[in-house]
Parts: structure tokens; C-alpha cells; sequence
């Protein structure tokens, strides 16, 4: 929800969640002269690959037009700035010291490319976390067990029923603790498949682009 902010009278007014316009999230962390990142995704790094014959003839509707919304404004970026910070260490690494690196960043007002080790840690595939709301949203609230919480019933009407879209717009929206307790689950599994994936003297730490590593595509 909104905030009141009266302080400095400058600024006062109401501000929402600022990460919502934040297309660089990581950024502001790099300006702070941070040396090393830890990134936490909600989603795969891998585009999603949908087959001509695969694409629906109706038109999109509301649930999946806010996943896009959603997709596009807070996964999205993350996933251009991890690949982006991947090809920054490339050529801080082989053109580190230049003149010309140097001197481009220093016109900008910014330190000299510096390699930053990072991890990153997301789901395995595309869509994961709205394909576990939905089955811990169907084993607590399908069928007769919804009459019991007329206010989830009402939900799923809202998201639009069923399907890919409304699993994953359903992920933004439920904080039941059994899919908490499933999230926590699926986060350990994926931190610990970085850290078995990542090896050599620096691991966990990794410093190339994060697509050699996870086989995910420009």
C-alpha cells in the first residue's frame, strides 16, 4: 500500500513500492561499491519457447495480461541486469585497465569496470512457482474444501479459473503458509543445485555470463 512521507516538506506526498520502477535492479547496489551479489530470482533465467502449433487462438485474458505486466516489471529486468553484469566482468577481465574502458567511465562519473562475483539463484524451469501455487491452491481449496473459504473461491473466479497464467498470477497473491513453507523448499533445492553447479577456486562465487552456467539463451 501507499506510504505518507511528510518529511522533508519537498517531498512529502504518498509513494508506493519504488521497485516498481526500478529497471536496473542491480544498479544502485554496484553504485554503493558492493563487491560481490547475491541474486535471488522468483523465476528461470530460460525464455520461454512456445511452439507455432502450441499458441492459443483466443484472446488473452485479464490473468494473462497481468502476467505480463507482472513479468515484465519485476522479473524481467533482474534477468537483463544479471546477464548484462555477466558481460561487464568479461570485459573488465580482458580489457580491465584500458584507456578507452577507463576513459568512457570516467566521462560517465562512474569507477572503472571492476569484475563482480555473483550468485544466482532461481527456479530450474519457467513457471515454477505458479504451478506449486496451484497445486497447494487445488489440495487446500479444490473442489468441496472451497466451500469452506468462499473468499478463495471468489479469488480463483477473479484470476480467471484456471490455466498457466492464473497459477502464476495466483503466486503474487497467496501467502497461504503451506505454499510459504513450499517456496522455502523449492529455494534450498535451487540454492544448492548453484552451489553444486558452480566448482573451481572462487566457487560459490562465478564471475561469467550466468547463461554458460545455466544453458539459458540470449
Amino acid at each position: 500500500p501507499a506510504v505518507r512521507i511528510d518529511s522533508p516538506a519537498r517531498a512529502r506526498g504518498w509513494y508506493f513500492d519504488g521497485g516498481t520502477r526500478l529497471n536496473t535492479p542491480i544498479k544502485p547496489v554496484l553504485d554503493l561499491d558492493a563487491d560481490r551479489l547475491v541474486l535471488l530470482a522468483t523465476d528461470s533465467i530460460e525464455r520461454s519457447r512456445v511452439a507455432p502449433a502450441d499458441e492459443p487462438e483466443d484472446a488473452p485474458d485479464f490473468s494473462e495480461g497481468a502476467v505480463e505486466l507482472l513479468q515484465a516489471t519485476l522479473v524481467d529486468p533482474l534477468m537483463h541486469d544479471v546477464r548484462m553484469l555477466g558481460k561487464i566482468n568479461l570485459l573488465a577481465v580482458d580489457g580491465g585497465g584500458s584507456s578507452g574502458v577507463d576513459r568512457y567511465q570516467e566521462a560517465r562519473g562512474k569507477r572503472p569496470y571492476r569484475p563482480i562475483p555473483y550468485m544466482f539463484v532461481a527456479p530450474s524451469s519457467r513457471g515454477a512457482l505458479g504451478r506449486c501455487a496451484t497445486e497447494v491452491f487445488r489440495d487446500r481449496y479444490g473442489g468441496l474444501k472451497g466451500l469452506r473459504s468462499p473468499d478463495f473461491a471468489l479469488l480463483t473466479r477473479l484470476l480467471g479459473g484456471a490455466g498457466h497464467s492464473h497459477g502464476e498470477l495466483l503466486s503474487y497473491l497467496f501467502f497461504e503458509r503451506e505454499f510459504v513453507d513450499s517456496l522455502i523448499e523449492m529455494g534450498r533445492s535451487d540454492a544448492t543445485s548453484w552451489l553444486e553447479r558452480v566448482d573451481g577456486p572462487e566457487a560459490p562465487w562465478y564471475l561469467d555470463p550466468v547463461d554458460l552456467l545455466l544453458g539459458g539463451t540470449e
